[in-house]
């Protein structure tokens, strides 16, 4: 017995079995938050069909020949920037995030939602069982109008690990708005967010090992456990419980683990070479780092009157001490010192923020002057960063040929 086909022209019957007409389009299931926003599960690959290349877009050559492709760069163009300087870099440094947390190799990882839009109102279906879709017509795309360089970063995923085509991002779809919409919703998700300052942003981070550490020498130094701020960024004269901040002594783990080098790292999560026990190297860090403490205790109990606690002073410690721990990643030319070699470089060391008066000039210089900052007009003493002074600061504490070590012993 033959059936009788549907003609697509004339409306479906009433008991047709699909809520659709398969030919429109392909039905994306989604939770309907209202009748312009949906959120919704999809395949990587599903994704990177249902929104064209970014990079492909910017390349004239290639949506000369494609005019589905110039279509959505037109369109592109008006909520999206150019994929190049930091966003292309960022979109590789995401992909190995998530190649990592696929492989495996990363025990914690997530990716937020990635913002699609579509100009034109989708339709809304609903099956049987109540489960609903937004019906998407064939030949048509989205744009990303925020996390656009995870869904490039994706791109280079599944070109180097094709299982990754298979896994599942989430998504929320904007459609049925015009274009000033989405210029807004590009403005409003990338520019209204605060982001964490970089002490919250390290207390949070459980898989960077120079944060892993920095907690370990909090945890076993009784001078500074219970007194390391793990919110501000700088401390204010009324944290009175407090010596320091998490990111300050951070700064000062990270060059005691990577040496001068690590005086440009900032906040940025540090990478260990393979060949590097990390046991041996956190007892050698917080053996270091508990002596030291030790020995600029009375210093950093005076914290608004000294510069112990300031970031780049830490820092420059750490390079000192970068001389006790082992080889790697400690490298072969750099000496090794043991512990009582590095607190002897802090010996005498004058950690004082005010001016000390000279008796053969009769003028005040701060003993830090130069090194480690420079003093206001107002006549208070001015700290530089890590990066800026780091180097000058380490010279000081390390190099006994140095101009600027005599000048920090003697007053």
């Amino acid at each position: 017995m033959s059936s009788t086909p549907v003609r697509l022209e004339e409306p479906m019957p009433s008991n047709f079995p699909l809520p659709y007409d398969p030919s429109e389009g392909i039905p994306i299931p989604a939770v309907i938050a209202s009748d312009s926003e949906a959120v919704a599960s999809l395949p990587v690959k599903q994704l990177l069909e249902l929104v064209p290349d970014p990079v492909a877009s910017e390349n004239r050559k290639l949506i000369e020949l494609d005019p589905r492709l110039r279509e959505y760069a037109d369109l592109r163009v008006e909520v999206q920037r150019l994929v190049d300087g930091a966003k292309a870099r960022n979109a590789k440094a995401y992909a190995k995030y998530i190649l990592a947390g696929l492989k495996g190799e990363t025990p914690y990882w997530v990716a937020p939602p990635i913002t699609l839009y579509h100009r034109e109102k989708l339709k809304e279906i609903e099956f049987v069982g109540g489960m609903r879709a937004l019906l998407f017509p064939f030949g048509n795309y989205f744009v990303a109008i925020d996390g656009e360089t995870q869904d490039i970063a994706w791109r280079y995923v599944a070109r180097e690990y094709p299982v990754a085509l298979d896994h599942r991002v989430k998504v929320v779809i904007h459609h049925g708005k015009p274009i000033e919409a989405a210029k807004q919703y590009f403005y409003d998700l990338n520019t209204r967010e605060v982001k964490p300052n970089a002490a919250v942003a390290i207390t949070m981070d459980t898989l960077d090992p120079a944060t892993r550490i920095t907690r370990s020498v909090m945890n076993a130094s009784g001078v500074i456990r219970g007194r390391v701020h793990l919110r501000r960024r700088q401390l204010r004269n009324s944290d009175e419980d407090y010596l320091l901040t998490i990111s300050a002594l951070r700064t000062g783990v990270v060059t005691t683990i990577l040496g001068a080098p690590g005086l440009q790292v900032g906040s940025r999560p540090i990478t260990l070479a393979d060949d590097v026990d990390q046991p041996l190297l956190e007892n050698a860090v917080v053996d270091v780092w508990s002596s030291i403490l030790e020995t600029i205790e009375e210093a950093l109990g005076s914290r608004t009157s000294t510069v112990v606690s300031a970031p780049s002073i830490l820092a420059g410690i750490g390079v000192v001490a970068h001389h006790a721990i082992p080889c790697p990643p400690r490298k072969a030319d750099i000496a090794s010192w043991s512990i009582d070699e590095v607190l002897d470089r802090l010996d005498g060391v004058s950690w004082e923020r005010q001016l000390a008066q000279s008796p053969n000039e009769g003028t005040g210089r701060h003993p830090w002057e130069g090194i480690a900052g420079k003093v206001t007009p107002t006549g208070n003493f001015s700290v530089g960063g890590p990066k800026e002074v780091g180097h000058a600061v380490a010279e000081a504490l390390e190099d006994e040929g140095s101009a600027y070590y005599r000048q920090i012993r003697s007053q």
